[in-house]
C-alpha cells in the first residue's frame, strides 16, 4: 500500500464521517479484485484481504460476512463500472446505432478484467449456486437493461416495433450479436481476433434482428 493510500484510512477521533467509510469500503473492494483476478476465488482468503488492506479481519466481516459476499460486491462494482446508464449508440441509422451498441457489449465483456471475473464465477459455480446466480442478475440482466433501454428508445422513435417486450427483444438481440464472441473469449479465444470477427459479423446480425423488428409499411 503506497503512503498516500495509508494516509486516506488514517482513523480520526470520533466517529468516521461518511466519507471515510466510502474510502474504506472502496480499498476493500479494490484489495479483494486486485487478489481474486491475480490469484482467484479459492486461493484467496479473507485473512489475505485484510493483511493487503492493512486493515483488521472485524472490519471486513462487518462489512462483508463471507468471501462469497465480498465477491459479489467486487462483481457488483466491476459491472457497474463497465454499464454507462447514459451511453448513446452512434450513427445516423438505426442499423448503425444497433451495430454500435452491439459493439460496445462485445467490447465491454471482452476486458480482460471483465472475462477474469467470469472465469472465476464460472470454476465455483457447481460449488456456489447462489454466486452463479448473482452473476446472472447482475452481469447478464444489467446488459439486457442496458440493451432494452435502447430498444424502447428506438421504437418510440419509430424506428422499431418490437415483436416482444423490450427485455425479451434485448436478450434475442444479445443471443444474436455478441453472445458467440463472449463465449469464445470465456473459452480463451484471442480477443483480438474475436475483435475483428465482430467488426465484421455483427452488422449482418443486426440486419436478422431488424427483419422481424422494422415497422410495418404503410399500406
Amino acid at each position: 500500500m503506497t503512503a498516500v493510500e495509508k494516509s486516506t484510512l488514517v482513523r480520526r477521533p470520533g466517529r468516521p464521517s461518511g466519507a471515510d467509510i466510502q474510502r474504506l469500503n472502496q480499498h476493500l473492494l479494490d484489495t479483494a479484485e486486485r487478489l481474486f483476478l491475480g490469484q482467484g476465488f479459492e486461493a484467496t482468503s479473507m485473512d489475505q484481504v485484510a493483511e493487503h488492506a492493512c486493515s483488521s479481519k472485524r472490519t471486513i466481516y462487518h462489512r462483508y460476512p463471507s468471501k462469497c459476499v465480498l465477491f459479489e460486491a467486487v462483481v457488483d462494482r466491476a459491472v457497474g463500472r463497465l454499464v454507462d446508464d447514459d451511453y448513446e449508440p452512434a450513427g445516423s441509422t438505426i442499423d448503425d446505432r444497433l451495430e454500435s451498441l452491439a459493439l460496445r457489449v462485445i467490447d465491454l465483456t471482452l476486458r480482460l478484467e471483465t472475462l477474469s471475473l467470469m472465469r472465476i464465477v464460472i470454476a465455483e459455480a457447481l460449488r456456489f449456486q447462489k454466486m452463479a446466480a448473482f452473476l446472472d442478475d447482475r452481469v447478464r440482466c444489467r446488459f439486457v437493461r442496458f440493451v432494452a433501454r435502447v430498444l424502447i428508445q428506438e421504437e418510440q422513435d419509430g424506428s422499431l416495433t418490437l415483436s416482444s417486450p423490450a427485455p425479451i427483444a434485448a436478450q434475442q438481440f444479445l443471443n444474436l450479436t455478441s453472445s458467440t464472441f463472449i463465449l469464445r473469449a470465456l473459452l480463451g479465444g484471442d480477443v483480438a481476433q474475436l475483435r475483428k470477427e465482430a467488426s465484421e459479423l455483427v452488422r449482418p446480425a443486426v440486419r436478422l434482428f431488424l427483419n422481424s423488428s422494422r415497422p410495418a409499411a404503410a399500406p
